[in-house]
């Protein structure tokens, strides 16, 4: 069955998606006249299929951070629909007890270095407790997002802490990348991982059970701006096993996983796409371009490299790259990652010439 073609009342503003943070408050998503959904479209990208246009990250998915979620809730990053949060503090403790200071500048919280919790990785077992998911309100956390998941976007759950940063914040970043070489060492952090895994798979299941989660999303930063924080080879060894788990727990359950990282990582991409990741959001210091060209036919999606924009773009001007953009893209499993104001004036534009370009694909 041919798709229905292009009209220019697609772009029509028919409402307002709720917002999940304080700049959505301010600049909240429009919704518009589609003919399918923002969910339905980003399926068709993640399944492999040819979608009606380039979904974009953030604004074509509703992003669960629930409250009840100990790490939401120290980090400040609180998104499920519900009352806006006041803080007393800005230092809060978040799951295993760990205390984060929450930084306005970086809009995001830091654990204070020098006191780990774990010097001993032989001894974890003895130093730390795994939260009891049991005691979470998960029945009133769904009622309290009923309205906001109920909305025609993909649905993503979300993990602030993946095994790397979990480890860093259990153990400051040098004891735990010592950890990682250290042949003394190694045994424990196996142990940990493998438990921390068996934690994340009920966490995974629970949000699946309660809120209908299509998608997992998980923050664990793997680099610097130049390299890794770790070779490759280590990162088989002593990551790669528990990533596999981690997106294994997703397929089992009909859900997809998307793993962010910051820093220059592109050549941790073959262990991902190794994993089974559906999607990597990775900064524009990665050779993003050369990536979604590279592994054009690889299972795995990649976040474009924004496109430059000038400051006083004309309306023809916006176009012209919208154009440009589409036409380098349209072989490539791409999002785009509307970051800024300038992104999103621009998308209207990639909308519409994705539009026409996929308008002849298959149902």
């Amino acid at each position: 069955m041919m798709r229905t073609p292009y009209s220019e009342k697609e772009l029509d503003i028919i409402g307002h998606y709720i917002p999940r943070n304080e700049a959505e408050l301010v600049s909240p998503v429009p919704k518009r006249n589609t003919p399918v959904t923002q969910k339905e479209n980003f399926r068709l990208r993640f399944e492999g299929k040819t979608p009606w246009w380039i979904p974009q990250s953030f604004d074509d998915i509703t992003l669960l951070r629930p409250r009840i979620n100990a790490d939401v809730v120290a980090c400040q990053l609180i998104s499920d629909g519900g009352p806006r949060m006041h803080y007393d503090s800005m230092v809060n403790p978040g799951l295993f007890g760990i205390m984060w200071e929450y930084v306005p500048v970086a809009m995001g919280a830091t654990v204070h270095p020098g006191k780990p919790m774990i010097e001993d990785i032989d001894r974890w077992e003895d130093l730390i407790h795994f939260p009891n998911l049991d005691e979470l309100d998960w029945e009133g956390q769904a009622e309290m997002s009923r309205a906001y998941l109920n909305q025609d976007r993909l649905n993503v759950g979300c993990m602030l802490c993946g095994l790397w940063e979990r480890l860093i914040s259990l153990m400051d970043v040098e004891g735990a990348a010592i950890a990682l070489v250290d042949e003394e060492q190694q045994d424990g952090v196996h142990s940990l991982l493998s438990a921390m895994c068996d934690f994340y798979d009920d966490y995974i299941g629970r949000l699946k059970k309660y809120f209908d989660i299509e998608a997992f999303y998980v923050h664990d930063d793997w680099g610097t701006q130049n390299a890794p924080f770790f070779s490759v080879d280590t990162f088989r060894e002593m990551i790669l096993p528990y990533l596999k788990r981690l997106v294994n727990s997703c397929h089992s359950r009909g859900i997809y996983y998307i793993q962010h990282s910051c820093g220059n990582v592109e050549a941790l991409v073959p262990c991902m796409i190794e994993a089974g990741v559906d999607m990597w959001d990775g900064q524009d210091i990665n050779d993003l371009d050369m990536l979604a060209e590279t592994y054009k036919d690889a299972p795995i999606i990649f976040m474009a490299a924004s496109p430059q924009i000038p400051e006083n773009a004309s309306e023809n001007d916006l176009d012209e790259i919208a154009k440009t953009f589409v036409e380098k893209h349209k072989d490539h499993r791409i999002v785009l990652n509307a970051v800024n104001q300038r992104i999103k004036k621009l998308y209207p534009y990639i909308y519409k010439h994705s539009r026409l370009l996929y308008a002849n694909a298959e149902e």
